[in-house]
């Protein structure tokens, strides 16, 4: 694993740790000092402390020639795909490193890259046929979507506003786009979008939605409520003495 400085592009340091195993994937988390790397030849995953670039613990054992990985914007959870499946997704809780299966319906294909929607809600995943996989982060359900002319769905990435996702087929050399929304696919002139030789890996600009808890409805002061007491118990006296 080679950090490096983003800043001026110079290499910071080398970890050579017996945990990492052909890494070929690594994600950050964004609540936590965590970062996680996906070794492709040791069906695993380290995690490494981003404050002082050392592996954290054990391997995590995931499923078979594991791809990829996202992590939910509030950092709780890691999702990896893993194209051997065995099972589909593996699913890492981050508090404990405890791992739970997915699998999706009717056969999942070979799970590639995957991404997540800003509002967390949906995770897509090239399964290298000629469909998407979805997963639904409610209850952790995983279906698939067949694309129009799809051949071998590889990479994904939901852009900034969480409206689109973008497909790439490595076969096909085109990059399918689809709502979100309802999960169809956009058809029509412009669609697909023609790609260079063999597309795998998409990105786009990515923002997590921040979701602001509701303040709680402010109390009135203690003062305050005394006085108006006081005054609605002096008003009733007033309409006695007039009414006498």
């Amino acid at each position: 694993m080679t950090v490096i400085d983003a800043t001026n592009n110079t290499v910071v340091t080398t970890s050579d740790d017996a945990c990492f195993v052909s890494p070929e994937w690594v994600i950050f988390n964004p609540a936590l000092p965590r970062a996680y790397v996906v070794n492709r030849g040791g069906d695993s995953v380290c995690v490494v402390d981003t404050g002082n670039d050392s592996v954290v613990g054990a391997a995590i054992t995931v499923g078979s020639d594991p791809r990829s990985a996202v992590v939910t914007c509030d950092g709780a959870f890691v999702y990896v795909a893993n194209n051997g499946g065995s099972p589909d997704i593996s699913k890492i809780r981050t508090s404990d490193n405890s791992v739970a299966d997915i699998n999706f319906t009717g056969g999942g294909g070979s799970p590639c890259n995957m991404s997540i929607t800003p509002d967390n809600r949906k995770i897509y995943v090239g399964l290298q046929n000629d469909s998407l996989g979805v997963i639904d982060r409610a209850t952790d359900t995983a279906t698939s979507v067949a694309l129009s002319g799809g051949n071998s769905t590889y990479g994904t990435a939901v852009i900034r506003d969480g409206s689109r996702v973008f497909v790439t087929d490595e076969d096909d050399n085109e990059v399918e786009v689809v709502a979100v929304s309802t999960d169809t696919q956009f058809t029509g002139a412009g669609f697909p979008l023609s790609a260079g030789n063999t597309p795998r890996g998409i990105a786009t600009q990515f923002a997590c939605v921040k979701t602001e808890p509701k303040p709680a409805p402010a109390l009135a002061p203690a003062w305050l409520i005394l006085a108006a007491a006081l005054l609605a118990t002096f008003g009733i006296v007033q309409v006695r003495r007039v009414r006498r």
